[in-house]
């Protein structure tokens, strides 16, 4: 027994010993994946800084872009499908309206093919799940047409039942690979069920961390914009305004072509702040904080379609020469390779003791996609005030975010054509939140139009 207790530590020693040795073998002879061998990246991403250089020891304001694009790309087979459509079918949505809603849920169906699951919702003062989620082929596709010729207008609005019955038959078949994904198709405001815009919010927002998109489109003039494009915001997806007269075949279209060439999903961009350095704020996307970093979620890119996510930075440099200000990596699924790949970039400032040299050194056109972004989300505020009846208020955020924002140009010589454009449209909407009650016609076409605008504007360049 002795003699086996002082054997021990020799057989533990050779063990390691002949494990160490298989390790090595293994490395050295595993076939290398030289870099040249692996798939180009289905996403490109450039980051940049407002400030090459900071001022050490004050606090001070910089801003970081994060422009992501989707390369182009052929592939066999595109990702499978999740979708619902939810149907506004209330009252107010009689005539040309639902007619509208019609196409373009009978637009979808055609969109699909046999890979693809497809549920199909109705709500008015209750809602009606005309298909539960329905994988795709001939038959169901009639079935689903003949449904959706037939839906009648009738009822009040209750937009939240619509749309959680719609986001649980796509939980119910959710695919990490596949694209999951609610349509909701709406005129009205929410009038019954929940009506709070930040509740309705919520659920998208609820819907999104479960791995659901959102994509709206509001009809007429008399939905709530504010709703509507939160909801798509919360939800990682798009937002559309409908006149009588738009070709709802080419808006849906738009939507369905960009999910059928989707070549990245489940994207996710980490903001690692460095020492002294703060994530203040990301604007326009969903976003959380999670120990000092903030993650932004978004959900897939078609080939071609691009993000541009702006973050404002709070930074204290302590150290003299350089600062770490932010590590940006973006996790995403290849749909092309079906592999999970990342990009990642480093961005530093030189810290210095002469003021002078923090304005001689700064990049312009990051200034300047922040100034839109920041103009955008002004007329958002705008608009807000302005469906609220407060129309001096509107004209008040118009005309001080427009100073401000002539102030920042003129100070660093930036120079826009699209910032230019974004003053015209600020004078032009001002005249008409003086002139014209937000109920009008032209009142509520404003609206529409000005979120349409400002969507697209935080969303991308």
């Amino acid at each position: 027994m002795e003699k086996r207790k002082s054997e021990l530590p020799y057989i533990v020693r050779l063990l390691l010993f002949i494990a160490a040795v298989v390790a090595v073998a293994i490395v050295a002879y595993a076939p290398a994946v030289a870099a040249d061998e692996l798939p180009p990246h289905m996403v490109e991403m450039d980051v940049a800084l407002s400030h090459q250089k900071v001022l050490i020891g004050k606090s001070q304001e910089i801003y970081a872009t994060i422009d992501l694009e989707a390369q182009q790309a052929e592939f066999e087979q595109r990702p499978p499908m999740n979708l619902a459509v939810v149907i506004d079918k209330s009252g107010s949505m009689r005539g040309e309206r639902i007619r509208q809603a019609r196409r373009a849920a009978l637009h979808v169906v055609d969109s699909l093919t046999e890979q693809d699951r497809l549920a199909l919702i109705t709500y008015g003062s209750g809602h009606t799940v005309e298909f539960d989620s329905t994988a795709i082929d001939e038959q169901t596709q009639k079935q689903m047409r003949n449904t959706i010729r037939n839906i009648d207008a009738r009822g009040a609005t209750n937009l939240s039942a619509g749309y959680k019955a719609g986001a649980a038959a796509v939980r119910k078949h959710h695919e990490p690979d596949a694209i999951n994904r609610v349509l909701l198709l709406s005129d009205g405001r929410a009038n019954r069920g929940i009506t709070d815009p930040n509740q309705l919010r919520s659920l998208s927002r609820q819907a999104f961390d479960d791995g659901i998109s959102t994509s709206t489109i509001g009809f007429g003039l008399d939905y709530n914009e504010q709703v509507m494009t939160g909801m798509a915001v919360e939800g990682a997806g798009n937002y559309y305004f409908a006149d009588d007269n738009d070709d709802l075949q080419a808006l849906v279209g738009g939507e369905m072509t960009g999910l059928s060439a989707t070549v990245a999903n489940r994207i996710e961009v980490l903001l690692d702040p460095g020492p002294g350095v703060e994530v203040a704020e990301v604007l326009g996307f969903n976003h959380r904080f999670l120990d000092g970093k903030a993650v932004v979620s978004l959900s897939e890119l078609g080939a071609g379609q691009a993000r541009s996510i702006v973050v404002r930075l709070q930074a204290v440099p302590r150290q003299p020469e350089t600062m770490d200000v932010l590590t940006v990596r973006a996790n995403y699924r290849d749909a092309v390779n079906d592999r999970h790949r990342f990009r990642r970039q480093h961005l530093r400032a030189g810290v210095t003791e002469v003021a002078s040299e923090v304005d001689a050194h700064v990049d312009r056109d990051v200034l300047a996609r922040a100034e839109e972004v920041l103009l955008a989300r002004a007329m958002d505020e705008a608009m807000e005030a302005y469906s609220s009846g407060n129309g001096a208020e509107a004209r008040a955020v118009l005309d001080r975010e427009a100073s401000r924002s002539r102030q920042v140009q003129d100070k660093h010589g930036i120079e826009s054509d699209k910032l230019e454009e974004m003053e015209g449209a600020f004078d032009r909407v001002g005249r008409t939140v003086e002139a014209q009650p937000a109920s009008s016609a032209a009142g509520q076409r404003m609206r529409k139009e000005a979120s349409e605008e400002s969507f697209g504007i935080q969303m991308s360049r």
